[in-house]
């Protein structure tokens, strides 16, 4: 079916019905936000022009993101951006899209600054930048220290620090995990690569085709990045230093007896917003 002389509104309930029949999830919701970057109206203006047919090089936009979309490449991965606490972050085929459980482990953190007016932060894997930005911004007295083993991501990172302006309070740089870090902190957080051999074979072609691999497997059991940095981070650590990490939702007891093999003391699991187990927080022992 050929969109032409079709309306916004007309165009909306074709995508969302074809999305639907493609098993995607959130059909509405894709539909509404390729149109919206297709033809750069707000969800307001886009009410408003419902019934107006769209401008030829808009139709053009529209049709080049439903190919796209159901060949199976995620909305975020198309427009080249995703939503994250509250704000827009550059993503690519070379980085790990943030995802909303992930907010749960800015919340952690934000909590810890808070409580103990912890100043210094450090991220490892920082992917997008999406997580210690968020910190940032959220929390004005903090300085930075970001790394990922990626030049695409930390090229990404770098570009979505300086559209929020917190580049100065951001030191960015490559390292695979503690290979080239220096100094001590207040704060240590990480998203690794936490897919499991097996749970690799179980992800969605949105995630496998689309996310780098690098970003998702952690080895034969899921833990390898854990094991590496656990065993080291304590050396990072400040006093009364804490680590938080997001993890698996099946893997809090792993975790959590690596952490206490390390000596780690206070160790709690928090859940995200479906109710799974999703970061773990632990400190350093006296």
């Amino acid at each position: 079916m050929s969109l032409e002389d079709l309306s916004y509104k007309s165009i909306r309930r074709f995508l969302l019905k074809l999305f639907d029949e493609h098993g995607y999830d959130t059909p509405g919701l894709d539909a509404k936000i390729l149109i919206m970057d297709a033809s750069q109206l707000s969800h307001a203006d886009l009410l408003v022009e419902s019934s107006t047919i769209p401008e030829t090089r808009v139709i053009k936009k529209i049709n080049e993101y439903m190919n796209k979309r159901i060949k199976g490449e995620p909305v975020d991965k198309i427009i080249g951006y995703k939503e994250f606490y509250g704000r827009k972050y550059k993503v690519s085929k070379n980085v790990l899209s943030p995802r909303p459980d992930t907010e749960t482990l800015v919340d952690l953190a934000l909590d810890e600054i808070n409580k103990s007016g912890s100043k210094t932060v450090l991220e490892l894997g920082t992917g997008t930048g999406s997580v210690i930005i968020s910190i940032i911004l959220e929390k004005k007295g903090v300085i930075a220290t970001a790394v990922d083993i990626s030049d695409d991501a930390l090229k990404i990172a770098k570009y979505n620090a300086g559209v929020y302006s917190v580049s100065k309070r951001i030191n960015f740089f490559k390292s695979s995990w503690f290979e080239t870090v220096s100094g001590t902190y207040d704060v240590i957080i990480s998203n690794p690569p936490y897919i499991s051999k097996m749970e690799m074979g179980l992800l969605s072609p949105e995630v496998s085709k689309f996310d780098p691999f690098i970003s998702l497997y952690g080895g034969e059991d899921g833990l390898a990045a854990y094991r590496e940095i656990i065993n080291k981070v304590g050396s990072y650590l400040n006093p009364k230093g804490v680590v938080i990490f997001e993890i698996g939702y099946l893997q809090a007891e792993a975790v959590t007896k690596l952490l206490l093999e390390e000596g780690f003391i206070n160790i709690s699991v928090s859940k995200d917003m479906s109710g799974n187990n999703r970061v773990i927080k632990a400190y350093k022992s006296k």
